[in-house]
């Protein structure tokens, strides 16, 4: 839905599914980055109204997971 949401121009939940797991581990000391990467390039996205290159997001988000 995320998707369906970003190519209808509509504004997405990601502050509400990921931002709040970024926000809430930063409060409690926890470390999310992949959440607030994925918070920040959804928000990219969406003001930008492009998904960007491929091979950029990878290269922001593969690190994050390793």
């Amino acid at each position: 839905s995320l998707l369906q949401d970003l190519r209808k121009g509509r504004r997405t939940e990601i502050e509400a599914l990921n931002g709040y797991v970024a926000d809430k581990g930063h409060q409690l000391g926890i470390p999310t980055p992949l959440n607030r990467a994925l918070t920040e390039l959804v928000l990219q996205c969406s003001s930008a109204g492009t998904f960007g290159d491929p091979e950029t997001v990878c290269k922001t988000l593969l690190p994050l997971v390793g």
